[in-house]
């Protein structure tokens, strides 16, 4: 039938008129008696059978429904409607025991298996959680990690600035008191000054030495070099017995650049004098 308000020839919105069966409907088009309306609906549903319905997927526009919902509730309003439903219910053969358990056994198997679903989904969700709070703090422990080496780095950084900051001052301060040291270290005569660490001078034209002039202390002077110089020629000879010392050599060649210290102050005292 065809639930259609503005129809008269529904049978639920006819209540006057003459009721005609559910499943015939005589209009143009159908069968005109039962037998051929029946025959018709057959070969349509033949012809149809296998095929996905033209309709499958489609929601009623929200006015079908509303018609829909008024024509159900208009026909329910009926006392005939609700005879018909009350003598189909009394008609209808209750379930067996049979029938019951396995009712029963499906509802709760369906009930097992979705719990067994949630029991899983929420596993599963567990198991998400926890490997992303794996992965946190492993990426925690590796910056943590970074931020460490970087640290240690750094001191390593600074550390061997300062040792090369210190480096370098020591040099800079190792040279004048190793002249000094030289300087105090070499034996000399109680007549001979100190000798001291010669100075930077700029590099300019000597003037021409004075005339001499005697002096008293001359000939010590003069002694005191010839003394050096001998000194100084007998490290040299030294020094080819100490090729294989590096120690031993190390000291010659200090003690042969102290007496070369001193032979230059013994030298400048000399010219001083008034003789080469």
């Amino acid at each position: 039938m065809y639930d259609d308000p503005d129809d008269s020839t529904n049978m639920y919105d006819d209540p006057d008129g003459p009721h005609r069966p559910f499943s015939f409907d005589p209009r143009p088009g159908n069968g005109a008696t039962p037998a051929a309306e029946a025959t018709r609906r057959a070969r349509i549903s033949a012809a149809m059978k296998g095929r996905p319905p033209w309709n499958l997927g489609r929601r009623h526009p929200p006015e079908t429904l509303a018609r829909i919902r008024a024509a159900t509730a208009a026909a329910m309003a009926r006392p005939d409607v609700r005879a018909k439903m009350a003598a189909a219910n009394a008609a209808r053969k209750a379930h067996s025991d049979e029938t019951r358990v396995k009712i029963s056994e499906g509802v709760k198997a369906a009930r097992a298996e979705a719990v067994v679903e949630r029991a899983k989904a929420k596993a599963e969700r567990a198991a998400v959680r926890a490997a992303a709070k794996r992965e946190a703090a492993a990426e925690r422990s590796k910056a943590r990690r970074a931020a460490t080496e970087a640290k240690r780095e750094e001191k390593r950084a600074e550390r061997a600035a300062k040792r090369a900051e210190e480096r370098k001052a020591a040099a800079a301060t190792a040279a004048p008191r190793a002249a000094a040291a030289a300087a105090a270290a070499w034996p000399r005569t109680t007549s001979s000054p100190a000798p001291k660490p010669a100075a930077p001078r700029a590099a300019a034209a000597r003037p021409p030495p004075p005339p001499p002039v005697h002096h008293p202390k001359v000939d010590e002077a003069a002694r005191l070099v010839a003394e050096l110089q001998a000194r100084l020629a007998a490290l040299d000879a030294a020094a080819g017995a100490l090729a294989g010392d590096a120690v031993g050599a190390a000291r010659l060649a200090d003690a042969r650049a102290r007496g070369a210290a001193l032979l230059a102050v013994a030298r400048r005292q000399l010219a001083a004098l008034g003789r080469r």
